[in-house]
């Protein structure tokens, strides 16, 4: 599908990726000398844990996106670009995701090492459900009503906005539980793009999400357990690389966290097939595809495909045929975003699913207790199934 593949986006990205280097195919610089010298930065805190998981006692970690912020609306400040600057890694999802981080890395340079997770060989990429049809509204925006996941968004009447997520803008302190404090005050401009990694082939269909729905690839690829196993080999690898005397212990940690990651996905899959074989649910936006996918819940739906544009006509036609079909069982809130105020939205129980963890601490641990990916697992799945008339 090469198509979309040179889009102006695309480009774009091209370009940035030009000026910047193949930060993949970059070797790591030399300066971390002893263990408490490599700082590894990721993007979001689900990458941030499995990035702890493997690195163990030989560094330290911190993520940029913390709290109630989502990575479709982050702006960066200064502190933030100091993090970056002094990382010895940078692990990130994608840069048309992470489209805050674009100019930062940008400026950093040819010496910065970052991995792209969207571009780990073998990382599976799915469209988004909201995505495969187009019908324009006449108001400009498109909305894809995907099979029987809905489409558009928010940007309607917010009419709920939850308890936790006053203004999901408005200056939130990093908790500095990760041995490197976040300012969340967000006043840097918004970057333009990101990513340092020369996007190939590999990924025909993988293209832009965040503010550029530039193409129909959902990048929220850390929801599938797959990717998360791979991404962990990844780290492991990129890792050794920085540390080569620690090599043996970054392999073994990430082959128990995979373990662990397994014990959880099979323990959860059978509690999710009890619970959801013939009920529908609506989330409130195209988030959780992987997750449904994998773990075969294929009654969703979703309210919004981009949760910053406002819904059109047609999208608010799917969504309430949805909370008409008689299957329906749950309506579910992110903790990022205010739910738009659709009529009957209100009438079905609410749970809230949040795709980053937020709420979750990142330790450095590998058992399915401490490990923060398969907490994430188990709270999303303990929300669904406790969620129901």
């Amino acid at each position: 599908m090469l198509p979309k593949l040179f889009s102006p986006l695309r480009l774009l990205v091209g370009f940035f990726i030009a000026l910047t280097l193949a930060f993949t195919f970059t070797p790591p610089p030399a300066h971390a000398q002893s263990d408490d010298d490599l700082l590894v930065v990721a993007s979001i805190q689900p990458l941030e844990g499995l990035v702890a998981a493997v690195l163990g006692d030989h560094g330290r970690t911190t993520s940029i996106v913390r709290g109630t912020f989502s990575p479709h609306d982050m702006t960066l400040q200064p502190s933030h670009l100091r993090l970056l600057g002094e990382a010895d890694l940078v692990v990130m999802i994608d840069p048309l995701f992470e489209v805050f981080m674009a100019s930062a890395l940008a400026s950093l340079g040819a010496g910065k090492d970052v991995i792209a997770m969207a571009e780990v060989e073998g990382m599976t990429l799915h469209p988004y459900a909201t995505a495969s049809h187009d019908d324009h509204d006449d108001d400009g925006h498109d909305d894809h009503k995907h099979g029987d996941h809905a489409d558009h968004h928010d940007g309607h009447g917010h009419e709920d906005k939850h308890d936790d997520h006053a203004d999901h803008h408005e200056g939130h302190k990093h908790d500095d539980d990760h041995k490197h404090g976040h300012d969340d005050k967000h006043e840097e401009a918004h970057a333009d793009h990101h990513d340092h990694h020369g996007h190939d082939d590999k990924h025909d269909d993988h293209h832009g999400h965040g503010h550029a729905h530039e193409g129909d690839t959902d990048l929220h690829i850390w929801l599938s357990p797959d990717n998360a196993r791979l991404m962990l080999d990844a780290i492991a690898t990129r890792l050794a690389m920085h540390a080569p005397q620690h090599r043996h212990d970054f392999q073994a940690n990430a082959e128990a966290a995979k373990a662990s990651i397994t014990e959880v996905e099979t323990a959860l899959a059978s509690r999710l097939t009890r619970a959801t074989r013939g009920n529908t649910y609506l989330f409130f936006h195209d988030a959780f595809g992987y997750f449904t996918k994998h773990f075969g819940m294929d009654g969703t739906s979703a309210i919004a495909h981009d949760p910053h544009l406002p819904l059109t006509r047609s999208r608010i036609e799917i969504v309430e045929a949805a909370l008409a079909d008689q299957s329906l069982v749950c309506v579910f809130a992110e903790p990022q975003y205010a739910m738009p105020a659709i009529p009957g939205l209100r009438d079905f129980p609410r749970a809230t699913l949040d795709p980053l963890g937020s709420s979750i601490a990142v330790t450095t641990g590998t058992d399915s207790q401490a490990l923060h990916y398969t907490r994430l697992l188990t709270s999303l799945a303990d929300s669904i199934i406790g969620c129901r008339n």
